[in-house]
């Protein structure tokens, strides 16, 4: 996922994220609302609490080297966040990202290096 703030700061903008595993429901499964200037494990723990994911998924903030306190998103330059479902079995659709302000938030998500979806404002 990419993520961009416009005003520079990301300090008001909260982001959710839809999960849907393809040919066993339609329903999306919606997180909580998480800050913009969550970390990893906060991003972490609103996905693993759907029901759907079975615990195990890996968030990183810009890259393996990421701090743990480094928010998911970083001012106008952007950040890179991964999210990789490790014990969710079968065909994966892209999760979908809705900005609390598309006006200021900006999200990409990203499969296989191509946007999947781009993210408006709730």
């Amino acid at each position: 996922m990419e993520c961009t703030c416009s005003d520079g700061t990301c300090d008001t903008e909260t982001l959710r994220l839809g999960f849907r595993r393809s040919g066993i429901s339609q329903t999306v499964e919606w997180t909580s609302a998480v800050s913009a200037l969550a970390t990893a494990a906060e991003l972490q723990a609103a996905l693993t609490a759907l029901p759907s994911v079975s615990g195990g998924v890996l968030v990183q903030v810009g890259g393996l080297a990421a701090s743990t306190t480094d928010p998911i998103c970083d001012g106008t330059t952007g950040e890179s966040t991964g999210i990789t479902f490790t014990h969710t079995p079968g065909n994966l659709d892209p999760l979908i990202a809705v900005a609390s302000s598309a006006d200021s938030l900006a999200l990409d998500v990203l499969v296989d290096g191509a946007a999947s979806t781009f993210a408006t404002g709730e």
